[in-house]
């Protein structure tokens, strides 16, 4: 038996922090469109760069953490995508903050020794980035992309 993790091993939460967030049929913690996740990918921005000096044979290196990008797709079970879509372009019209928005990934080893982690990312902000109507026996799906200042990880 392989010790490799595989997405059932892996839970996506979404949550948002909103005034309005009732007027639009959300909740803080969203489900129904957002349970089903297909997919999740999480990239660091890290920036590198290199200085050349005069006399020195090597460049110098150095790193920077921009934040993270995220990006990931959903099947409909009911209307919460397109109303955080509403959110949005309200909020963008009303020249408003932008909603709230922490992403939580948990991830479940297989091994006994490794205890569960919850990687979670603070100060987001989110986008619908496309909405797929496949055909008549396809699933509708949502797909979102995000960026994050922040990340924190729990043990256990």
């Amino acid at each position: 038996m392989s010790l490799r993790s595989r997405g059932q091993e892996a839970a996506i939460n979404v949550t948002i922090a909103d005034e309005f967030l009732s007027a639009f049929n959300l909740t803080g913690a969203l489900s129904g469109a957002f349970a089903k996740v297909r997919d999740f990918s999480v990239t660091p921005r890290i920036e590198q760069s290199e200085e050349g000096y005069l006399g020195e044979d090597v460049d110098d290196l150095d790193q920077q953490l921009n934040g993270y990008d995220f990006a990931f797709t959903c099947d409909e079970l009911d209307a919460q995508a397109v109303d955080f879509l509403s959110l949005i372009a309200f909020k963008e019209t009303g020249k408003l903050p932008p909603p709230v928005i922490t992403v939580s990934a948990s991830y479940i080893y297989r091994d006994p020794l490794i205890l569960p982690r919850t990687e979670i990312l603070i100060g987001c902000i989110l986008k619908p980035s496309e909405r797929s109507i496949g055909g008549r026996k396809e699933y509708i799906q949502t797909s979102f992309e995000g960026k994050a200042k922040y990340r924190q990880v729990t043990v256990g």
